[in-house]
């Protein structure tokens, strides 16, 4: 009977495991967010702690996970911001990632969701942005890259132009 017992609990864990997603849906004014697995199921997004939104939500390639952003109140402004980036998989969240503190403001899957690249930045009275790239499974940080502000105009040029690939896609997005 314990055998049998723990062979069942492994299969279970081995699904969900398994579990891909094919749709991520969000309500209009951002504060739901539906997972619908490949197999039909709907899972309600979960929350982080003081957590009022959702945004930019996103599939890996291969469909194993699924990222947003997650805004949270600011006492300065008359919006929520987004000061995490979140990765569900296997029917919980896998990691979630803060980089600097500052606001992310777009991201991205790479390497068939294995790693994520977000950019970072100031909400006012500077346009500088810092990238970081990160592997999900264990949260390593694998590469950081910066854009200085517009008052360094000579040297955020230079920056652009040598920015490696994976940060492209999100400083133009």
């Amino acid at each position: 009977m314990k055998s049998l017992i723990l062979g069942m609990a492994f299969l279970l864990s081995t699904a969900a495991w398994g579990q891909t997603y094919q749709r991520v849906i969000s309500d209009r004014d951002g504060k739901h967010l539906q997972l619908i697995a490949t197999a039909g199921q709907q899972i309600q997004a979960p929350l982080l702690k003081d957590q009022v939104g959702f945004d930019q939500p996103r599939l890996a390639a291969d469909g194993s996970r699924v990222g947003w952003l997650a805004l949270f109140p600011n006492c300065c402004t008359s919006y929520p911001i987004p000061l995490e980036l979140v990765v569900f998989r296997a029917g919980r969240i896998e990691q979630a990632f803060h980089g600097n503190g500052e606001s992310i403001f777009a991201w991205q899957f790479l390497r068939n969701g294995t790693e994520v690249a977000y950019r970072q930045g100031p909400l006012h009275f500077s346009d500088a942005e810092y990238f970081e790239l990160r592997r999900v499974a264990d949260g390593k940080l694998l590469a950081t890259y910066e854009y200085p502000g517009e008052d360094e105009a000579q040297a955020r040029a230079r920056a652009k132009r040598k920015a490696p690939a994976w940060v492209k896609p999100i400083a133009e997005e």
